[in-house]
């Protein structure tokens, strides 16, 4: 078996991601966090997951290129249409939209739904870390119970036929 570095099946990941339809911009996104993945050990959420994304658009399960839509916003919440992109990039976004407000307001939620597989779910919490936040995540079904302090609540939802998965992240402000 050929050993490559990060930085090359990054690029790989990148090139293919793009051959079935991806802007550069979410290639580099999607590869950026699968290969992650692969760099904590968790393999299952690594670059395995390439051809699965690049079947995925080419059935029109993940839309590349989506419109990334705020539904509804308050200053502590956010409501996200992904369109069916790649669940990365909405959930990329939505984490840094949210751990600015949660800095502003030291609590924000938000949602996210429409959206292709956001990946290893350690990523989220660990953009809110380097912002000097504490973040949890749990994998929850159709209910959602919480009471926190200060937290930010992101919630990811594809349904396909009757399989609902939600993400709920928690994260503190630490001023």
């Amino acid at each position: 078996m050929p050993i490559i570095s990060a930085d090359h099946a990054t690029r790989i990941a990148e090139k293919l991601l793009q051959g079935a339809g991806a802007p550069e911009n979410e290639s580099k996104i999607v590869a950026r966090h699968v290969i992650s993945a692969n760099l904590a050990g968790h393999d299952s959420h690594g670059i395995i997951q390439i051809p699965t994304y690049i079947e995925r658009v080419l059935n029109g399960d993940i839309v590349p290129g989506a419109k990334w839509e705020i539904i509804q916003e308050s200053p502590t919440t956010t409501v996200v249409d992904g369109h069916w992109g790649f669940g990365y990039v909405a959930n990329e976004r939505a984490m840094q939209l949210t751990i600015e407000k949660a800095q502003q307001q030291n609590v924000a939620a938000t949602t996210v739904f429409r959206q292709g597989h956001i990946g290893r779910l350690a990523t989220y919490p660990l953009m809110a870390a380097k912002e000097g936040m504490i973040a949890r995540y749990k994998m929850i079904g159709q209910i959602i119970l919480g009471v926190i302090i200060s937290y930010v609540i992101i919630i990811s939802q594809r349904m396909q036929k009757s399989i609902c998965n939600s993400i709920v992240c928690v994260i503190i402000y630490v001023s």
